[in-house]
């Protein structure tokens, strides 16, 4: 069986395992999900109800990226709500991954080119290839990085058209320029633009791509004419898709730039301008790295040769490594799912390498290429892949993880049967908890909101702003101590105002045990005692 067949076999196997996990398992909503996803849940559904771009139905916001969003309006469109909502969007990326998997593997094969440095020996390509099956597999179906693409959030269409851009590039060895042809180049622009409005950080792309475009001169050295004209028509689709959303997003929310960038973007100060450009250099040392000549003897070879095919996206991978570092104030897992793409690819690649380099070497040595030559590499990578697949298995089926988004939204389906209808609520975690509330929540941390707050929060004016949406509920998650949140009565009084609230009331109190993470990104995964609250604020000036 040739490689590609039993790389689709395996990813096949994993496919339906995972639908079989999504579609069966009662909690795979919260275990496969971040609370994040729930604003894409609550938009989608308001969309399809007639409310434009809303989440707390009180104000507009584009604090989302463009193409998952519609996505995420689909079920609702047809009738679907609430977890089977969910269910059907989270069935909707594992296709997707699926896709992006097999370009995967695609790109594996064609490296790999059917091992033409080794003897034609089927037994020794047979173990070679079951190396690499075990490598990709391992890699693929770890639920950690799994879940960096299926989660109810935009990285579920970033991977797939990360994926399509490298097979893409692939197909004429990276030179973009050179060796495409006029529809090549045009669809390169369109996927481009696709990555774009997957996730607007994608814009990023442009430079180390735009780089790596102008040291294509290709030989003989195309006119420059010719060159301007070529880049032109990679980068022209991109460019017109960009400047649209800019103008649609001043037009319509009085802002160009997306409301959840701007609220977590960091100042720039000398510091972070000087790390700044030592991440772009290092993005550029990586651009002309990538354009010296692969030779045969060079180490890791399939490695190298990817490399300089894909360097572009390498760079990128650094650049957005460097700005979510530098730049933003919260950096979240499925931000880097660019990374965990591109190291995929490297990480299979490595193994292939250090296989097929045992071979030879064991040739050399005048020795027979026989399948245990490479029995020991592949313990070498392959056993940690498959623990580190073991390993991250109860980080997906640990109560203690999904607790803080199971006990959200247990609070959210309690205010939906106990408030009034028109109660208004404040969240600053209001993904999960808005999304059962059935009630209008206000995102307070900015992720969703509009403009205006973003200007309320920036020149001091959250208790105005809050008084003339009539907020008088407050929910939210957090520590436990005494019976409530000492953190949350702090936030309260300081975006409602100590003049404004005579009492705050805890009516709902409900407590657990959490070992997730609070950010999405930290490593601290111990054990937390907390609570998920509804207070009642009493107010000494209701302005109304």
């Amino acid at each position: 069986m040739p490689l590609a067949r039993k790389l689709l076999v395996a990813l096949g196997i994993a496919t339906v395992v995972y639908l079989v996990v999504l579609v069966v398992w009662g909690a795979a909503p919260f275990a496969f999900s971040f609370d994040d996803a729930f604003y894409y849940f609550t938009i989608g559904r308001n969309w399809a109800a007639g409310h434009v771009s809303t989440f707390d139905q009180l104000d507009r916001t584009n604090g989302y990226h463009p193409l998952w969003q519609l996505i995420s309006t689909v079920p609702y469109l047809f009738g679907l709500d609430g977890l089977a909502a969910v269910r059907f969007l989270l069935v909707v990326q594992l296709a997707l991954w699926a896709g992006a998997m097999a370009l995967v593997a695609r790109i594996i094969v064609q490296s790999v080119d059917g091992w033409s440095r080794l003897e034609a020996r089927p037994d020794v390509r047979r173990f070679c290839d079951a190396v690499v099956v075990i490598a990709y597999v391992a890699v693929i179906a770890n639920p950690y990085l799994f879940k960096m693409t299926v989660n109810g959030l935009e990285s579920g269409l970033v991977v797939p058209v990360g994926a399509a851009l490298l097979a893409f590039a692939t197909g004429f060895r990276g030179r973009f320029v050179s060796q495409t042809t006029h529809r090549q180049r045009l669809v390169a622009g369109g996927l481009l633009a696709l990555a774009f409005l997957a996730r607007t950080d994608a814009v990023i792309l442009l430079a180390p791509l735009g780089v790596w475009t102008i040291l294509d001169g290709g030989k003989p050295v195309l006119e420059w004419t010719t060159r301007v004209r070529r880049i032109i028509e990679i980068f022209i689709v991109p460019a017109v898709v960009i400047t649209t959303y800019l103008v649609v997003n001043r037009v319509f929310f009085d802002t160009a730039l997306q409301i959840s960038g701007s609220i977590k973007r960091l100042p720039l100060t000398p510091l972070r301008g000087a790390l700044a450009i030592v991440w772009a250099a290092i993005g550029l040392a990586l651009l002309l790295a990538a354009r010296r000549p692969v030779k045969r003897s060079t180490r890791a070879p399939l490695v190298r040769r990817f490399f300089s095919i894909t360097a572009w996206y390498a760079a990128f991978c650094v650049g957005l490594l460097g700005y979510y570092t530098t730049l933003q104030s919260v950096p979240y897992l499925w931000y880097f799912a660019p990374l965990a793409l591109y190291g995929t690819l490297v990480i299979v690649l490595a193994v292939a390498d250090l296989a097929q380099g045992a071979v030879l070497e064991a040739t050399r040595a005048s020795r027979p290429p026989r399948g245990a030559a490479v029995r020991a590499p592949a313990l070498i990578l392959c056993v940690p892949l498959v623990v580190a697949l073991a390993w991250s298995v109860p980080s997906i089926v640990d109560p203690g993880a999904r607790a803080l988004m199971v006990h959200d939204a247990a609070a959210g389906r309690w205010i939906g049967s106990h408030l009034p209808p028109d109660a208004r609520i404040a969240s600053w975690d209001a993904g999960t908890l808005g999304y059962f509330s059935d009630r209008k929540v206000v995102n307070l941390d900015g992720v969703v909101n509009s403009h205006d707050w973003y200007e309320a929060l920036q020149q001091g004016r959250t208790a105005e702003f809050l008084a003339a949406r009539d907020v008088d509920w407050v929910a939210n998650h957090g520590s436990d101590v005494k019976g409530r949140d000492p953190d949350i009565d702090a936030q309260i009084r300081s975006l409602f105002g100590d003049d404004a609230i005579r009492r705050v009331t805890v009516v709902y109190r409900d407590t657990y045990t959490y070992s997730g993470t609070l950010d999405g990104s930290r490593t601290d995964t111990s054990s937390k005692h907390m609570g998920t609250y509804v207070y009642r604020l009493d107010r000494a000036h209701p302005g109304r």
